[in-house]
């Protein structure tokens, strides 16, 4: 899963060489990222220019820099991103520990049955 995760972050990456991405308050109150200007937004400048490097992996101007509260801002996300990891990763364990209990519990009532299919037939 974290595996699948990764190799998505690097093909978006990939995807966002060069474009820029917009942070838009959707009507439901859900926050979107997206690669053009928010429909009916006072300000179309984007949150994040990403650019590409130069040949030698030098950045080509300061200004691709990310400032301490961009970095703090991703670090945050990241952090929901583990956070949100974890839930997942605990829910799974405990509906795969459920079905182990419920298809024991099918079994043993189906060995009932069989036992009192034999005893009544006699």
């Amino acid at each position: 899963m974290r595996i699948c995760l990764f190799a998505m972050a690097i093909l978006f990456s990939v995807a966002a060489y060069g474009q820029s991405i917009f942070k838009c308050r959707q009507p439901n109150g859900v926050t979107a990222y997206q690669d053009h200007p928010c429909p009916g937004a006072k300000n179309n400048h984007p949150n994040m220019i990403i650019k590409p490097l130069s040949g030698d992996g030098s950045d080509p101007d300061s200004s691709s820099r990310l400032s301490p509260q961009q970095r703090a801002q991703l670090m945050a996300g990241l952090e929901r991103l583990r956070a949100a990891l974890q839930k997942i990763d605990t829910s799974r364990a405990a509906m795969t520990r459920y079905e182990a209990q419920r298809m024991a519990q099918l079994r043993q009532q189906e060995r009932q049955q069989q036992l009192d299919r034999r005893h009544g037939g006699t």
